[in-house]
């Protein structure tokens, strides 16, 4: 028995104005304007430091921003970039059999900070190792982009020798001016990138040397 069905017309687009992006995220082939782009250069990192002294510690945006730079004389850097948002502060140091050891660190609020107060503390003993990771709050300042300052970005309460400190960062460029690093660099490569300890100063003077090749 025949089927007698209606054979169907081809559909034909109506313009119903510009296209939008497909579920992958690509343009449709027919597009009215280039894709926009991102004029900036944006770079996430696990930045990892070690400490070589005991004590205290209050880092700021500027020590941060200090610790990826490009070398202009053998003296001279700047900050490779222009502002940084924390994303967190990881910790970890080993304790002896008999003495415990402690690793605090905290974002404190008040003038000059715009951290939340919350302050993160493990401590362990017996061979085990203490470990603690904070975040800034959402709501603070401390999680949002900041220029190059000396407002503290967070402090680091109590930290022995041969622990481990890693600060996420995000950072990005804009169209300001460069900033110089706070402190000299020393036999530095012009055009080479470095990276400085955690308190902006040299490899020879700081507490918190980087842990990378290319640290000065």
């Amino acid at each position: 028995m025949r089927s007698h069905r209606r054979k169907e017309e081809p559909r034909t687009r109506v313009n119903r104005g510009p296209m939008r992006l497909l579920k992958d995220g690509a343009f449709p082939t027919n597009f009215q304007h280039p894709p926009p782009i991102i004029p900036q250069i944006e770079y996430h990192a696990r930045l990892r430091f070690t400490c070589t002294t005991a004590g205290t510690q209050s880092v700021t945006y500027q020590n941060l921003l200090d610790a990826i730079c490009v070398a202009v004389t053998a003296v001279l850097g700047y900050q490779l970039f222009d502002s940084i948002k924390v994303k967190f502060v990881e910790m970890w140091d080993s304790a002896s059999s008999s003495t415990p050891t402690t690793v605090e660190l905290s974002f404190p609020a008040g003038a000059g900070f715009g951290g939340s107060g919350m302050v993160f503390q493990d401590t362990a003993i017996g061979g085990g190792i203490a470990h603690v990771k904070g975040k800034p709050s959402k709501l603070s300042a401390n999680s949002q982009y900041q220029s190059s300052s000396t407002n503290i970005a967070f402090d680091l309460v109590q930290v022995s020798v041969g622990c481990i400190i890693d600060v996420g960062v995000m950072m990005r460029n804009n169209d300001s001016a460069p900033i110089a690093c706070q402190n000299a660099l020393v036999g530095a490569t012009i055009g080479d990138v470095y990276f400085r300890g955690l308190d902006g100063l040299a490899v020879a003077g700081t507490k918190f040397p980087s842990t990378l090749s290319q640290a000065i």
